[in-house]
């Protein structure tokens, strides 16, 4: 999860299978489970590693790769895990991985090396929403590929507020509801400790540790026995108890997309909707 921000469940069913253009797609690695990694290009420098990062609002490039661009910025504070981190607004040449491509694209610029460090990779990008909302995709975990456009999953679905710029689902947990950003650079539900309804609070609670772009973080967990989406499984699901900032109400927390335990999840942006299949 790499959530940055200025300091300032519908469910459905549906019966049919995939179909996308099959020349529209970028491969990936999976790092670590969940991490989603494409190789692309910034400007001239081809072959760098990005992370493809629904949690992110705003596209980051590492500060080393801004400043081998030549890129002059303006300084400027960012929130992660309730840190402000220094950053530089940066205007890139171009970004481009598979079918992708934007040109003079606003982003920030930033030390990467905590994100880098938790993904065993270096890492030069994270491509954030900004990016990704532009067209709908489909994350196939079994092929490792990102197909762009439209399609039809089997299973499950729910549905985007389409109120809020984020990606933001609303599902229940232990009948309390909350209020989820989507987040691919994730792997499970999270919820920032200003955030926990009351009836959540008397659950024990265990320690635990987490990272994010300001390194590592300390958290704890609980496990609930009912989550939506997990209830017909009837396995509990862990949820992590995360720093957040008192003043941010946008939504509650994180829903890590590897935590649905999906092969396939498909991101209808044209109609506010995710889904997904086993």
């Amino acid at each position: 999860m790499l959530y940055l921000r200025r300091l300032a469940f519908l469910v459905l069913f549906l019966s049919t299978t995939p179909i996308l253009a099959q020349s529209d797609f970028v491969p990936f690695r999976l790092q670590n489970g969940f991490l989603i990694l494409v190789t692309g290009s910034i400007g001239p420098l081809p072959d760098l590693t990005f992370i493809v990062d629904t949690g992110a609002y705003r596209t980051v490039v590492d500060a080393a790769v801004a400043k081998n661009l030549g890129l002059a910025g303006r300084s400027d504070q960012v929130l992660a895990a309730g840190r402000s981190l220094p950053v530089e607004r940066v205007e890139l040449p171009a970004l481009q991985f598979g079918p992708v491509l934007v040109t003079r694209h606003s982003a920030l610029s930033m030390d990467l090396k905590a994100i880098s460090s938790r993904s065993g990779v270096p890492i030069h990008a994270v491509v954030g929403l900004d990016i990704l909302r532009s067209k709908s995709f489909l994350i196939d975990y079994k092929q490792t590929r990102i197909y762009f456009g439209q399609a039809t999953v089997a299973g499950p679905v729910l549905a985007f507020d389409p109120t809020s710029p984020y990606l933001v689902v609303t599902l229940k947990i232990e009948s309390e509801p909350i209020r989820l950003l989507v987040d691919t650079g994730a792997d499970q539900i999270s919820l920032f400790a200003h955030r926990v309804p009351a009836g959540l609070q008397k659950h024990s609670q265990m320690e635990a540790s987490g990272t994010s772009a300001a390194g590592q973080v300390a958290a704890r967990f609980f496990r609930a026995s009912k989550v939506d989406y997990s209830a017909p499984r009837g396995h509990a699901k862990l949820v992590f108890i995360v720093p957040g900032e008192p003043d941010f109400i946008a939504y509650d927390g994180h829903l890590g997309v590897r935590s649905l335990g999906a092969a396939r999840v498909y991101f209808d942006l044209a109609h506010n909707l995710m889904s997904w299949e086993d």
